[in-house]
C-alpha cells in the first residue's frame, strides 16, 4: 500500500503536473479494469488463469516506467532507510 506514495513522490520531484495527472489515471482505470477483468474471467476460467492474465498485464506495463534517461533512486532506493 505504500509503494503508489513513494512512486508519485518519485515524479513528482522530476516530472510535471501533467505527468502526475497520467499516473493518477491510470491508477483509478487499474482500479476498474483489474476488477472487471478478474470477476469475467473467474465466471469462465478457473483462478489461476486469472492470476495469469492479472501477471501478463503487469508484465505489458513494466517497459513503460523504464523511460531512457530517467535517473537512479540512489540512497532512497535502498531498503532501510
Amino acid at each position: 500500500a505504500p509503494v503508489f506514495p513513494i512512486i508519485v513522490a518519485r515524479i513528482a520531484q522530476h516530472a510535471s503536473g501533467e505527468a502526475i495527472g497520467i499516473v493518477n489515471s491510470a491508477r483509478i482505470a487499474a482500479a476498474f479494469v483489474g476488477p472487471v477483468i478478474a470477476t469475467s474471467m473467474l465466471s469462465h476460467a478457473a483462478a489461476p488463469a486469472v492470476y495469469v492474465v492479472l501477471a501478463a498485464m503487469t508484465l505489458v506495463g513494466v517497459p513503460l516506467v523504464g523511460v531512457p534517461g530517467r535517473r537512479g533512486l540512489g540512497d532512497a532506493g535502498r531498503l532501510g532507510t
